[in-house]
């Protein structure tokens, strides 16, 4: 038994017990439990800010892999052949298609730009949701500190109350004092059943945003892959519309080279048609000029015979004359006279002699000129059908150069189609997958706006429009380019001829 100051010290030492614990542990659960319960609705806030997001988001997940598969695919895919359209149709790159081109890249660009700002976002989340992860485990440290403080001063009220039941009550004292003490008691036991219930709902919220922790971080790694998606399709994108281009300047390049070229024969042409215009002028000058002295030859051959057969006849008209007078004077004069009549009768028959030797050089001359003259006339009318059978001939082989110079056109042109409509497949094919890609991207709750894609200057439909303003203009260069090759052969058969 105890003396009752015994009892007295006990209370005593007891008392600052009953002071300290159920109060400043009441105070300190109410300081320390405050701010974890407003953790614990931040992170739940947080948790179901985040959740629905991330819920969409990881249903979405195979349908962003399926998508980089697709795309994949496609990218590996070759384009299909089309059946070859008619040549008459638009430019692949025209301006609209260019503009149309630069407003699909700066629309991809405003979406990445959008997942970027979502990342961002999502980043941000996260890095708050962690800070309340830190900022709830050290609640939590803090209120296992408490929770062991308390632990101690209630083994600390057992230990007291233990030695108080096996010490013997005096009689003078009255019971309540135990009574108190199994009220702090149960209040103690009520104040730790409370913080085990608040440690364990701080645990549930740790669960919670660890679970919402790891969701966010999936969200953001599929987000940075959509991004790296999106970024390769418009660096696709860009190397399509880049090789088309390149493509297209080649074409054009080609088209003024061309065109150079036609410009430069139908100048030849020019040329070669006034040389021909004047070749024909000079010779048709020509013709009239020896056919106006052939007419003159002609015409002083016949006045020459006319002459001859009148020296001719004047001559036998003389020698007539000439026998009668022999005779007359033979029978009617005398010597004498007879020889001065012989005489002169010989000087006339000399005289005679003499006219009609002079007329018949003259005859044999005017013989030659006319010989002549004939055979420059046979010569000029050769010369004549010479050139005309070597203008058809240079006709036949211009018209065969040009028909084989249609033939190589008609297919290089094919083959430019070709290659311009298989470029167009692959940026159609592109588009449509992205297209596809961020239709699904909208259905599940991404802030993304569906954009126009590029097939309607490059789908197969138009594919076979490549280079079709030039068509007419190639026509009417072949047909100039035609023209100039028959100018340039006639023109060496004329250098030739002339030679």
């Amino acid at each position: 038994m105890q003396t009752p100051k015994a009892r007295a010290s006990s209370s005593g030492t007891t008392t600052p017990q009953k002071n300290n614990s159920p109060r400043s542990s009441e105070a300190s659960q109410k300081n320390n439990t405050t701010p974890p319960s407003k953790l614990a609705i931040s992170t739940s806030e947080v948790a179901q800010k985040v959740s629905p997001r991330v819920v969409r988001q990881l249903k979405t997940g195979p349908r962003y892999s399926d998508h980089t598969a697709s795309s994949a695919n496609l990218a590996t895919k070759p384009p299909k052949e089309r059946s070859p359209k008619v040549a008459d149709h638009k430019p692949p790159n025209s301006p609209a298609s260019e503009k149309k081109r630069s407003t699909r890249v700066s629309e991809l660009e405003n979406q990445i730009s959008q997942l970027e700002n979502d990342l961002k976002l999502l980043k941000d989340q996260l890095r708050s949701t962690e800070e309340l992860k830190e900022q709830a485990e050290k609640e939590a440290e803090q209120s296992r500190q408490q929770l062991s403080a308390l632990q101690n001063q209630i083994s600390d009220k057992q230990e007291t109350h233990t030695s108080v039941q096996t010490e013997p009550e005096p009689e003078s004292e009255p019971e309540a004092h135990p009574e108190n003490q199994e009220n702090e008691l149960n209040k103690l036991k009520q104040n730790l059943s409370e913080t085990l219930a608040l440690i364990e709902d701080m645990k549930v919220q740790l669960t919670d945003s660890k679970a919402s922790e790891s969701r966010a971080h999936s969200l953001a790694q599929e987000t940075l892959t959509q991004l790296e998606a999106a970024k390769k399709t418009v660096d696709t994108l860009k190397s399509d519309g880049l090789r088309a281009a390149e493509a297209h300047d080649a074409l054009a390049r080609e088209l003024e080279s061309s065109r150079a070229r036609i410009s430069f024969l139908e100048a030849e042409l020019l040329k070669s048609d006034e040389a021909a215009e004047k070749a024909k002028s000079e010779w048709a000058q020509r013709e009239a000029e020896l056919e106006s002295e052939l007419r003159k030859s002609r015409y002083e051959v016949e006045e020459l015979r006319a002459n001859l057969m009148d020296k001719e006849t004047e001559l036998q008209g003389i020698w007539e004359e000439n026998e009668g007078l022999s005779v007359r004077l033979e029978s009617s004069v005398s010597g004498q006279g007879l020889t001065e009549l012989r005489r002169s009768l010989d000087r006339s028959r000399g005289e005679a002699e003499e006219l009609r030797a002079r007329l018949a050089e003259k005859e044999a001359e005017f013989r030659a000129m006319l010989e002549v003259k004939e055979k420059e006339e046979i010569n000029v009318v050769e010369e004549i059908e010479a050139v005309r059978t070597a203008e058809r001939a240079a006709a036949e082989v211009a018209r065969a150069e040009m028909e084989a110079e249609v033939r190589r056109m008609k297919v290089q042109t094919e083959q430019w189609r070709k290659a311009a409509e298989a470029a167009a497949a692959m940026i159609s094919a592109g588009n449509n997958n992205n297209i596809t890609n961020y239709n699904n991207n909208n259905d599940n709750g991404q802030v993304m706006e569906r954009t126009g894609s590029m097939d309607s200057h490059y789908g197969s439909p138009r594919i076979g429009k490549v280079g079709s303003p030039y068509v007419d203009d190639l026509d009417d260069d072949l047909v100039k380019k035609k023209n100039g090759n028959k100018t340039r052969r006639f023109g060496s058969l004329w250098k030739k001829q002339q030679k």
